[in-house]
């Protein structure tokens, strides 16, 4: 059976998950219709994992930052993943994946905040906060 004949049999709305919080509708593998009048479609739940997917990432440019020697980056990354994290503390999360990932968003708070410690606590932290952004 060709995708073409199961896109009338597929709503574009239904769509399963399954174990492990995968979610799938065939069409959207494989046939893609761009109307820019409708825009497109992103679950809620795959936008907020995405949102903590960078958050993770994030983390990581923190400490890749402080070794290339900019030192301000770290501050404004806090402030942002500070900020997100309390968006989040926000919403009821039930015991899915998107629950685990944000239970490793408090990993990154932790990650980010001993960074920016070991910054304020070295001095380099205030010279930055005074020299301006970059």
């Amino acid at each position: 059976m060709y995708f073409g004949e199961l896109k009338p049999k597929s709503p574009l709305e239904q769509h399963y998950s399954g174990p492990g919080g995968w979610s799938l509708n065939i069409l959207d593998h494989s046939i893609v219709e761009v109307v820019r009048e409708k825009g497109f479609h992103l679950d809620v739940e795959d936008y907020l994992a995405g949102v903590l997917i960078m958050a993770s990432e994030l983390s990581r440019l923190v400490v890749n930052s402080v070794t290339a020697g900019d030192y301000g980056r770290p501050l404004r990354i806090s402030n942002f993943i500070n900020e997100l994290d309390s968006g989040f503390r926000l919403l009821n999360l039930k015991n899915d994946p998107l629950r685990k990932r944000y239970d490793g968003l408090k990993y990154d708070v932790k990650k980010i905040e001993e960074v920016v410690y070991d910054l304020s606590i070295c001095g380099l932290a205030k010279e930055q906060e005074t020299g301006g952004n970059k």
